[in-house]
């Protein structure tokens, strides 16, 4: 993406779903199931605003969030025309709510606002937690929605949650080294080039990110 161009996929921060849920019940004055359809333009808070008019220019024709619900994190997304698709790493079903917080936060915005006789919204592919990919709900969540954002990336498996979280580990790292300007070529040389597959550069990778957290 080019400054001053509207990318044509959002990733809403991960704060969406329950700000919109709170700022739904405030302005609806709901608490219970029988209203939970009922569809009234409210007032949203700046950052829904700016969500919305994003949608409104035109140029987004897609988004995906993740969000966080009883100690866990699931995906949704909606691609294009495609209609919303849910992913969950321990195949949970999405919040009951989510439906109507997403006709609620994108009212008058069709491509966007689920319709009203909609009653789910479809499973996407997304592999299960198993003992071995446990704690990655998170990294699994996001790389399905960075999949359906068209990243040329692997899809996240629970064999090789270990090796995600050291991919991300090391993004972590580089982006803490050029926003501190702390970077030299051999050092991006080396962390470009670091295999997480390797115990040797695991190791180096997790130590320098212990001691930048020290050191913060």
């Amino acid at each position: 993406m080019f400054p001053g161009v509207e990318p044509s996929f959002i990733f809403l921060p991960t704060s969406f779903v329950e700000n919109a849920r709170e700022l739904r019940k405030v302005f609806e004055g709901i608490d219970n199931d029988a209203n939970l359809h009922r569809e009234i333009v409210s007032p949203y808070s700046p950052e829904i605003i700016a969500i919305r008019e994003g949608i409104r220019s035109g140029q987004v024709d897609s988004i995906g969030f993740v969000s966080w619900t009883n100690d866990h994190y699931s995906a949704t997304c909606k691609v294009l025309s495609n209609p919303y698709e849910f992913g969950d790493s321990l195949n949970r079903c999405y919040a009951s709510d989510l439906l109507p917080i997403l006709r609620w936060a994108f009212s008058r915005l069709n491509r966007f606002a689920p319709p009203l006789q909609q009653q789910s919204i479809q499973s996407g592919l997304m592999d299960v937690q198993g003992y071995s990919g446990g704690g990655s709900c998170g990294i699994a969540a996001t790389n399905f929605v960075e999949l359906r954002a068209g990243l040329p990336i692997p899809r996240w498996q629970a064999e090789q949650s270990s090796l995600f979280r050291d991919l991300i580990l090391q993004d972590l790292l580089l982006y803490h080294l050029i926003a501190r300007g702390k970077t030299t070529v051999r050092i991006l040389s080396f962390i470009l080039g670091a295999r997480p597959d390797c115990c040797i550069s695991r190791l180096i990778l997790i130590g320098w990110c212990r001691a930048l957290a020290i050191c913060r």
